[in-house]
């Protein structure tokens, strides 16, 4: 690894996605959490003090050990223990059921194999726990989806790995997971970078031959718990993402994260008690009325 992805870009990470504006963001994904949580992709740890109260202990896994400096101060401040188990959400060093819930911000993107992270996530959650996720992805404006194709190569390259254009809604689907809601929405910025997918999603039904596949992974997880505490690795990405002047974001309409309408993006409108942080900032070139579409929801799978 270069010096540029294991110090500068890892620090670039914090500043755009740690600071205050993007935790308005952050926090709704959070919202649920309880018990034992396992956090994939760690990072500098800018969802520290966001975890709700019920949150008892977080398992962090991220490959960037500078992260972890960086994360020292939070640290500090957070009542919450953090453990670090893994670099490599791939393979994690966990028995199976053996967490209540797991979270994924921004970090879907750049795993190589999200599909092996994502089967790892199910077999590790207990019954009845879920999957909360916050991630940047394709949308489904085809005009913005061909930029995002386009463009990935090159993302790919400056920003460690990180891919614009992963639907996020069927990697979670694929993955064995039920969509329990999911919702996109968009944030001001480059609009190739700036489709959101926030949701929660429960396991499925574990998929033929995946039991065959557990003594090959565990083998794996050795491997990468020893490493954890040592190994240099590749820091968990996000794309870069902006607000708008005054600190809040736009939304979407009809499942585009190419059009800003003022609607709620959630299967449900939002409790009074706990509304959305983004309030929606049309474009006026596009400026619909509110009642004329309905919330954006992931799509659901044809058929």
């Amino acid at each position: 690894m270069g010096l540029y992805e294991d110090q500068v870009l890892p620090r670039v990470i914090d500043k755009v996605c740690g600071n205050a504006q993007m935790a308005k963001v952050r926090r709704p994904a959070l919202e649920g959490l309880s018990g034992r949580v396992l956090e994939l992709g760690f990072g500098s740890g800018p969802n520290i003090g966001l975890y709700p109260a019920e949150v008892t202990e977080v398992l962090a896994v991220d490959p960037a050990v500078v992260g972890r400096k960086l994360a020292a101060k939070r640290l500090a401040r957070n009542p919450i223990p953090v453990d670090f188990i893994g670099l490599d959400g791939q393979v994690l060093p966990l028995e199976d059921h053996s967490v209540d819930a797991a979270l994924s911000t921004w970090t879907l993107c750049t795993i190589p194999d999200s599909h092996a992270a994502l089967a790892e996530v199910r077999r590790v959650l207990r019954p009845g726990g879920r999957f909360h996720f916050l991630e940047h992805g394709l949308s489904d404006d085809p005009w913005i989806a061909a930029r995002q194709h386009r463009w990935n190569s090159l993302q790919q390259r400056i920003a460690g790995g990180c891919n614009l254009d992963r639907d996020i809604a069927a990697l979670v689907r694929d993955a064995g997971f039920t969509l329990e809601r999911c919702a996109t929405f968009r944030i001001d910025g480059p609009k190739i970078m700036s489709c959101m997918y926030s949701g929660v999603a429960v396991p499925g039904p574990e998929p033929v031959g995946t039991r065959q596949q557990r003594p090959a992974r565990r083998a794996k997880m050795q491997g990468s718990a020893q490493a954890a505490s040592t190994g240099p690795g590749r820091g968990a990405r996000c794309s870069s993402a902006w607000l708008d002047s005054d600190g809040w974001g736009r939304t979407s309409s009809g499942g585009s994260c190419g059009r800003a309408t003022p609607v709620w993006s959630t299967t449900s409108a939002p409790t009074p008690s706990r509304p959305w942080p983004l309030r929606a900032t049309p474009s006026p070139a596009r400026r619909r009325s509110p009642t004329s579409s309905p919330p954006s929801t992931c799509p659901a799978p044809p058929g």
